[in-house]
C-alpha cells in the first residue's frame, strides 16, 4: 500500500510542476452531484509505537460498512495551486435508503491543464471527516449532529483527478474519481480501547454540476462573435545610414569643405619635398 501511494505522489508532484499546469489566482466554486464510495481493504493489525501488535477494527471500518451509493454538495476556494474545499455527502445502502453522512474538510493541491472545452485537473489532499452511524439524527424535529451520533472520526490522503467539460467558462460538467488512505478512530469508544480504530484503503467517483467563478479573471478579451482579437504586429523604421566618404544626412549644405566635423587634420611636416 505504501509503495503504491508512493508512485501516486510522484506522479501528482510531477504533474502539478509540469510546464503546462495553470492556476487561477483566486477561484471559487461548488459542485452538487451523485456518486459511490467504497471500501477496498482494510487492515487487521498494526505495530504500535510499544513495538507490539495490536488488533484494528476492520469488520467496522467506516468505508467498509458505508460502500454504496451517495449524493451531495461541495464547495471550496483555489489560490494558485492550493486548493481548501468542504464536503457534505449523503451514504445510501444498496436500496436507496440513507445510511450515513460524511463531512469532510480537505486541503492539497491541484493543477489545472486546459484543452479548450476541456479541464483535466490532477489532485492530491490530506483531511479530516466525521461519519454518523445512522440518519436518525436528520429525521428529528430540529436536527442537531451530536457527539453521540457520531461513528467515525477520520484523517486521510487523497489522490486522483478530475474531467470537466466547459458548457460556458461558469458552468461545467465533472466527472471526479480517486483512491485514499484513511486512518479512523471510534467516536464511541475511547482512545486507547482495544480495536477502537480501524486503517484501510477506500475509493471513490462523482459526477455532477460544478459552478466555478474566476474572481479576477483569466481569458484573453474577445470580439463579439468570440474570436480571440489578431496580434498587432510593431515594426521599427530603419535607420538611414550615411553614404560612403560624403557627409552624414544631419549636416547641412553650409558645412563647407575640409570644414566638417569628419575632416582629419595635416599633421605637421606631412608636406612635399626632401
Amino acid at each position: 500500500m505504501k509503495r503504491i501511494f508512493s508512485v501516486l505522489t510522484v506522479f501528482l508532484l510531477t504533474a502539478l510542476t509540469a510546464s503546462s499546469a495553470s492556476a487561477k489566482l483566486l477561484e471559487l466554486w461548488a459542485q452538487g452531484g451523485v456518486g459511490g464510495l467504497a471500501g477496498l481493504y482494510s487492515h487487521p493489525s498494526v505495530k504500535w509505537t510499544d513495538g507490539e501488535e495490536h488488533s484494528l477494527d476492520s469488520d467496522t471500518d467506516y468505508f467498509i460498512v458505508h460502500s454504496g451509493p451517495m449524493y451531495g454538495i461541495s464547495g471550496g476556494i483555489e489560490f494558485l495551486f492550493m486548493d481548501l474545499q468542504v464536503e457534505f455527502m449523503q451514504v445510501t445502502d444498496s436500496g436507496g435508503n440513507p445510511s450515513s453522512q460524511l463531512l469532510t474538510l480537505m486541503l492539497g493541491l491541484d493543477a489545472d491543464f486546459d484543452y479548450g472545452p476541456v479541464v483535466w485537473t490532477p489532485f492530491m489532499f490530506v483531511g479530516l471527516g466525521l461519519g454518523t452511524a445512522d440518519s436518525t439524527w436528520m429525521q428529528e424535529e430540529n436536527p442537531q449532529l451530536t457527539h453521540d451520533d457520531l461513528d467515525s472520526q477520520i484523517l486521510f490522503m487523497r489522490v486522483g483527478g478530475r474531467l470537466e467539460y466547459k458548457i460556458t467558462d461558469m458552468f461545467r460538467l465533472s466527472f471526479e474519481g480517486g483512491v485514499g488512505g484513511h486512518f479512523i478512530q471510534k467516536a464511541y469508544l475511547p482512545a486507547n480501547a482495544e480495536e477502537s480504530k480501524s486503517l484501510g484503503v477506500h475509493a471513490y467517483a462523482s459526477f455532477g454540476l460544478r459552478i466555478v467563478f474566476d474572481v479576477f479573471g483569466g481569458s484573453s478579451p474577445k470580439h463579439e462573435d468570440g474570436e480571440i482579437p489578431p496580434t498587432v504586429e510593431v515594426r521599427r523604421k530603419p535607420v538611414e545610414s550615411a553614404p560612403a566618404g560624403g557627409t552624414s544626412p544631419a549636416s547641412g549644405s553650409g558645412s563647407g569643405s575640409g570644414s566638417g566635423s569628419g575632416a582629419k587634420p595635416v599633421e605637421k611636416g606631412s608636406a612635399t619635398g626632401s
